[in-house]
């Protein structure tokens, strides 16, 4: 399905289990492929027992199950899961295992006709989400997010190609994204995380306490606590330096919850449980979101209700800024996939944060079970902001970082 050469397929799934995770010597890798994606299943668990993994464990999730139970459970119970999911998930975690979710539907909008009462209820169509995304929260996943070219989701890319154009096109951005096209030094993931890393680290030796994102629609305010540390390229993860999305090309940090003002507008659409929702605006008052806009309202019900799962979902967990010169932006098109549309733009993350972004001592970042990304970065955003001595310090204008970062 993928028009490639089996050798840079091995490249490909060796730069996610070696690179990205670092699976060695007696290792456990769990894959969470659908059934189109079969190729980069295999490919990655070839890669794994290379690198000396001692057990890979695949799971697979076909979406159109997942559209069977959505339309036709009782109502009732459609958010229930079994406990083995849970407890499988809670396993891998314990065990240290690197966990690879793969993006790329066979069909991305398989529960866009769902009524949106009954597809915010839907079980999750990944297995023990709620305990990886609390693990993740607490710094305890060696986690990776990756993407696999399918003819739906490339003709949603790429609408004017053939559907085999289509999808080699949609390979080479892959590709290139990872830092595997062919004028890239072989280790070209590991050297672009380190970059991105190097930039964190010098926003955290700043002490900024105060950001302000400005762009076209958007006027947002968002406080950092004292100590407030930022990430970017690497996570650390029980010593591993790991690198959970590839592609990357954002630093990101958890801002105070209970302290975000001003408006938003989305730059890009947001692609959520097989709806592709256009137009998201919305204002935050005292750190919780107030007014919610989408172009279609129906779309509109679908996120609030999404929103609305628990009290957190509705503040943020997540702020990352992504400047003009990410691989995924200058594509200039929008790939209806979170992690390609978020490593493009500045985003926020409406819910869960991140707990490794907080110094000891200091209030927990946001404890949701939600983490939803949505992208507000434009080539014309500007980020200032103000530190612990109350000095005004620019961040980014005209859409690329200040000189330093």
């Amino acid at each position: 399905m993928w028009n490639v050469d089996d050798g840079s397929l091995a490249r490909y799934a060796d730069a996610i289990v070696r690179d990205g995770l670092l699976i060695g010597e007696g290792d456990v890798l769990a894959v969470h492929p659908e059934p189109i994606q079969r190729r980069l299943a295999v490919a990655l668990t070839e890669a794994a027992y290379r690198a000396g993994a001692r057990y890979v464990d695949v799971l697979e999730t076909d979406p159109r199950i997942t559209r069977a139970r959505a339309l036709g459970a009782p109502v009732d119970t459609l958010d229930w899961r079994p406990a083995w999911e849970d407890a499988r998930m809670r396993e891998l975690v314990r065990e240290g295992a690197g966990i690879v979710w793969i993006a790329g539907s066979e069909d991305p909008q398989v529960l866009a006709d769902v009524p949106p009462a009954r597809a915010v209820r839907r079980v999750t169509d990944r297995a023990g989400l709620p305990p990886y995304r609390r693990a993740v929260g607490r710094a305890d996943a060696r986690f990776a997010v990756v993407a696999w070219p399918t003819p739906a989701w490339a003709a949603q890319v790429y609408p004017d190609l053939p559907a085999e154009q289509g999808v080699a096109a949609l390979a080479d951005d892959l590709l290139c994204f990872a830092r595997l096209a062919p004028d890239d030094p072989p280790d070209g993931w590991r050297q672009h995380a380190a970059r991105l890393a190097e930039r964190a680290d010098r926003l955290t030796q700043l002490g900024l306490r105060e950001l302000r994102l400005s762009a076209p629609g958007t006027d947002l305010r968002l406080a950092l606590p004292e100590g407030t540390s930022w990430r970017g390229g690497f996570n650390n993860v029980r010593g591993h330096n790991i690198t959970p999305n590839i592609p990357t090309e954002e630093v990101f940090t958890s801002p105070d919850q209970s302290a975000t003002a001003g408006i938003f507008r989305c730059t890009r659409p947001l692609a959520l449980a097989g709806r592709v929702i256009e137009g998201i605006a919305g204002e935050f008052r005292r750190g919780r979101l107030v007014r919610l806009e989408a172009a279609d309202e129906g779309d509109r019900e679908f996120l609030a209700g999404y929103l609305a799962r628990d009290r957190g979902a509705s503040r943020l967990g997540e702020l990352a800024l992504v400047d003009s010169s990410s691989r995924v932006g200058a594509a200039g098109r929008p790939y209806f996939t979170t992690l390609l549309d978020e490593n493009a733009a500045a985003h926020i993350a409406f819910g869960l944060g991140f707990g490794d972004c907080r110094a000891p001592g200091t209030p927990p970042p946001n404890r949701s079970v939600v983490h939803l990304d949505v992208m507000i970065g434009a080539p014309e955003m500007d980020v200032e902001a103000t530190d612990a001595r109350g000095r005004t310090i620019a961040i980014i204008a005209d859409g690329a970082f200040a000189a330093g970062l």
